[in-house]
């Protein structure tokens, strides 16, 4: 899995730059935590999940109320999903104006974080994990609660939207989430246990997905014309209840000596470009056996598959809905069914190719990338709705 690539290269790059750095001690706790961080992710995926294709919707409802002020009703259409020719065409002009918005969301929720990146995770080996977890809780929740405030003003331009994935983006998103969690699991057990733990997080992970994309559109439906803040609110809640139980986690990274110049500049220790240098070098650094090499392409393979993923994520929704004319109902239902189809297939896999004939990790990730190619390849061609529940398979 992704996050269990990633905790991997944390654990490399911390190690050496936790010897390199002598003003402090750093000593972990193991198996002290009766608090684990499986009810939090549970909970963030929840709350993502319930308004993934709520706030596309949204989106596609201002550019019509935008571009045509006068008509509400043709732009009712839209939230109730009137399948006509008049629909069909409208959301044809529409669709290319939301995608856009879609993209500079995620530009600005990606570009800041990825920077932050280079820093977080040195960072963390001196001043705690908790802070890697507990920043982009907080910041997810006050994204939605900053939708929550915007979705009842009618007559806001849709642009102002953008606004609410700037606490995203400062507080790190999911990329130093991720760090966090895998750092402090790797701190918090031993080698005998830790993919046994990774895995419950992965569970917790697509279990929140799961109950959050068949909730939505319920809540949503439910809600009548407070549909969107009412979704918008429950995921805030979600995020904001998470971040106070997070608080309640100990560290696991225990300070034994400070010095005067850390205890005064712990937030601006941050960007400390000594740390970047020092994890590149670490990156750089000449190994046997083309293990150089290896680092790079692992980088590059994940880079390209959250390229992918997230690309998709952007345009799935409106896929759909214009081909299919499939609406949140519908389109939940299917991302539902097509998460559990990946969790059974995933523990399966793992089992039938990793335990019981000890395949390589290599040559099962290349069957994994073009299994995934072809589902990609089927949904992008399917003639009927029926081919991406194939796809999903």
């Amino acid at each position: 899995m992704p996050e269990q690539d990633l905790s991997s290269s944390l654990d490399a790059s911390s190690s050496i730059q936790s010897v390199s750095a002598m003003q402090r001690t750093l000593t972990t706790t193991r198996n002290r935590c009766w608090l684990i961080l499986d009810p939090a992710i549970f909970l963030a995926m929840l709350g993502q999940a319930l308004s993934s294709a709520v706030i596309t919707q949204l989106f596609l409802v201002r550019y019509c109320q935008a571009m045509f002020p006068l008509n509400a009703t043709k732009c009712d259409m839209l939230v109730y999903k009137i399948d006509t020719q008049e629909a069909r065409e409208l959301e044809a002009v529409l669709e290319p104006h939301v995608t856009i918005l879609q993209m500079y969301k995620t530009v600005i929720e990606a570009c800041i974080p990825v920077i932050l990146s280079l820093f977080v995770g040195p960072w963390s080996d001196h001043h705690g994990r908790k802070p890697l977890i507990l920043w982009p809780m907080f910041g997810y929740g006050l994204m939605y609660i900053i939708y929550t405030f915007l979705c009842v003003v009618h007559d806001l331009d849709p642009t102002y939207f953008l606004l609410a994935s700037i606490p995203v983006a400062f507080s790190g998103s999911l990329v130093t989430l991720v760090t966090g969690m895998c750092a402090y699991i790797t701190d918090t057990t031993v080698a005998e246990k830790r993919a046994f733990r990774m895995g419950m997080l992965d569970a917790s992970l697509f279990a929140g997905f799961v109950v959050g994309t068949y909730l939505g559109a319920p809540l949503f439906s439910v809600a009548g014309r407070y549909g969107y803040s009412t979704v918008f609110g429950t995921s805030a809640v979600c995020y904001l209840v998470s971040f106070l139980y997070l608080t309640f986690i100990p560290e696991s990274v225990e300070v034994s000596q400070v010095s005067e110049r850390d205890f005064t500049g712990g937030f601006c220790s941050l960007f400390d470009m000594q740390l970047v240098v020092r994890m590149f070098a670490t990156c750089f650094k000449k190994r046997e056996h083309h293990r150089r090499a290896i680092v790079f392409l692992v980088i590059i393979t994940l880079s390209t598959c959250i390229i992918t993923l997230e690309g998709e994520s952007a345009v799935s929704f409106l896929y759909t809905r214009n081909k299919f004319g499939w609406d949140i109902t519908k389109h939940t239902e299917f991302a539902s069914a097509a998460t559990l189809v990946s969790i059974f297939g995933t523990v399966t896999g793992m089992y039938i190719f990793s335990v019981w004939l000890r395949i390589p990790d290599s040559i099962f990730a290349v069957c994994v990338f073009i299994t995934k190619s072809a589902a990609t390849f089927i949904s992008g061609l399917s003639p009927h709705d029926w081919y991406m529940y194939i796809a999903s398979k």
